[in-house]
């Protein structure tokens, strides 16, 4: 159902008094999710759209039942197989998980113009009350992102 590709490729320019140094880097994984929804590296539910969130309003997403998919069905998430938050524009960052109910094991940030993203082969567990919330917020001002989670209903 889903392929999530993270790519990073850098180049580091030193100089120095007798002379300069280069280190170059490429590096890129690709996680596949078969179509299916029991067993590890399947999924079959996809939650996407763009978010505006402005600074001291968190965005909580409920992913055990308030979430709808690309076809108008409710999304109902059992485990989280990954998630993709790009930072598209605002000067604020954004902090990624935490919270009330929070999904277990999901925290980080996104700064401006880069991402954050989040792969489980055998998925994060949602319970619905306890561990189901996904919380976005903005440093300062109003941020503009995208959001993709992909994961399976049994």
């Amino acid at each position: 159902m889903a392929l999530t590709t993270a790519t990073v490729s850098a180049t580091i320019n030193s100089q120095f008094a007798i002379g300069s140094a280069t280190a170059t880097l490429n590096y890129a994984a690709n996680e596949v999710f078969a179509g299916g929804a029991t067993t590890s590296g399947s999924a079959d539910i996809l939650y996407a759209r763009q978010h505006s969130i402005t600074s001291g309003v968190v965005l909580s997403l409920d992913l055990s039942g308030s979430l709808t998919q690309p076809d108008g069905s409710t999304a109902v998430f059992v485990e989280v197989t990954a998630i993709l938050i790009k930072h598209i524009s605002g000067a604020g960052y954004l902090t990624i998980g935490a919270g009330s109910n929070a999904l277990a094991g999901v925290t980080g940030f996104a700064g401006s113009g880069g991402m954050f993203c989040f792969s489980h082969d055998t998925g994060a567990p949602v319970a619905a009350g306890t561990a189901d919330i996904l919380q976005v917020a903005a440093s300062s001002g109003t941020v503009v992102c995208d959001i993709v989670i992909v994961g399976r209903t049994a």
